[in-house]
């Protein structure tokens, strides 16, 4: 991130900083873990969290905002122990006295506006991230340099970011309906039509069918009837088929109808929640378009850091390429946003920013009181 002569020349520039990004998908807010230590060594910025929301509508907007906070200006070897002996002394001298000047005569909203929580940290970039962007791979995606006269930005970014953004519609990975249906089954010597009674469930893109629920959970369907995009579903023509209750599932190509499938419910309201799931699976898959082709994988989101100190052999840019109606209400998805397996070199790691401003003033007050850090937790909805 630093000019050419800040790495290869030793020009004196010790400026570091602290940085951190928050996500947020509608209500939804979730912030990174912190980087420390950013100076002119580093030319990469990884954040190696895997954040997971859930329950996001198809046309989801995920902004991406990055803050950072200027350490020191001058912190070199020769001047950092000193400064740090400094600083300890004069908090140990005036602690007392500056706790009684601050707190007499001030009313509880006068001691909360004179409170200060931490340190100030400034955006200086967003992104915006939509269905579009959703794919299977690390993409690079352009960051919008928060530049003004107020709050100029001293970190050098290069104005893009990678990451994967990856999502999973409900329709692919849970039971859209379920339950038992009548399949027509030509006999292949004597022509003859009869009814197998099977118990289906209509997810991923098919109606998968067994003898009986329980084979479910330990066998492969043995008939799996396709259900995409190009399927048609329609009633049956009640002078051809007698029995009651049934519809078709065509699968077709181009138009054309490659393939029918017979099947009929075992009364009417059955008929009318198969007719239903068939048809708000196939408005799923529209409204989420490429997104449902394949099944992307998403881990848990991770509660713990990875271990940053692995030896880096080439740099997130090296290794990623740059990738310059209301009747039936559409369903949701797990949204997951995830940055590639590249580590910072000689980056360190800490606690979620957001609780720890929260504890800053306690500790400069009370330095012998042990500060706790906690991590963010994700909230326990939808998302993988």
């Amino acid at each position: 991130m630093w000019k050419d002569t800040d790495h290869f020349k030793n020009k004196g520039d010790h400026r570091r900083y602290v940085v951190f990004c928050l996500l947020k998908i509608g209500t939804e807010i979730y912030d990174t873990s912190l980087i420390k230590d950013v100076d002119r060594s580093m030319t990469d910025v990884t954040f190696e969290d895997c954040i997971v929301f859930h329950n996001i509508p198809n046309g989801f907007e995920c902004r991406l905002e990055v803050y950072c906070h200027k350490l020191c200006e001058d912190l070199t070897l020769a001047s950092s122990h000193k400064k740090i002996k400094k600083k300890i002394d004069k908090l140990s001298g005036s602690i007392g006295k500056s706790v009684g000047r601050r707190l007499s005569g001030l009313t509880d909203s006068g001691i909360l506006s004179n409170m200060i929580v931490g340190p100030k940290y400034d955006m200086i970039a967003h992104a915006q991230l939509t269905t579009s962007d959703v794919g299977d791979s690390v993409n690079t995606f352009d960051l919008s340099l928060e530049h003004t006269q107020e709050n100029p930005s001293e970190l050098p970014l290069f104005g893009n970011f990678c990451c994967r953004l990856a999502a999973q519609p409900y329709c692919l990975i849970e039971d859209t309906c379920s339950g038992f249906l009548y399949i027509e089954k030509v006999d292949d010597e004597d022509a003859s039509i009869h009814w197998v009674r099977q118990w289906c469930v209509l997810k991923n893109l098919s109606i998968s069918c067994w003898d009986c629920a329980e084979d479910e959970d330990w066998r492969v369907p043995p008939l799996s009837i396709p259900v995409t995009k190009e399927s048609q579903i329609s009633d049956a023509d009640p002078s051809v088929i007698q029995r009651p209750f049934t519809f078709h599932v065509s699968s077709c190509e181009y138009g054309t109808i490659r393939k029918q499938y017979t099947l009929a419910a075992e009364n009417k309201d059955d008929l009318q929640k198969w007719w239903d799931g068939l048809q708000q699976h196939l408005l799923d898959q529209v409204v989420w378009k490429d997104v449902c082709d394949t099944l992307m994988k998403i881990k848990p989101s991770n509660q713990k850091r990875l271990s940053l100190g692995r030896k880096v052999t080439s740099t997130l840019y090296d290794d990623t390429p740059a990738v310059i109606p209301q009747k039936q209400k559409c369903r949701t998805a797990s949204i997951r946003l995830e940055s590639s397996n590249g580590a910072s070199t000689t980056s360190n790691s800490e606690f979620s920013p957001l609780t720890m401003m929260l504890k800053k003033y306690a500790a400069d007050e009370e330095p012998d009181a042990p500060v706790t850090r906690q991590r963010s937790r994700d909230s326990g909805i939808s998302s993988s």
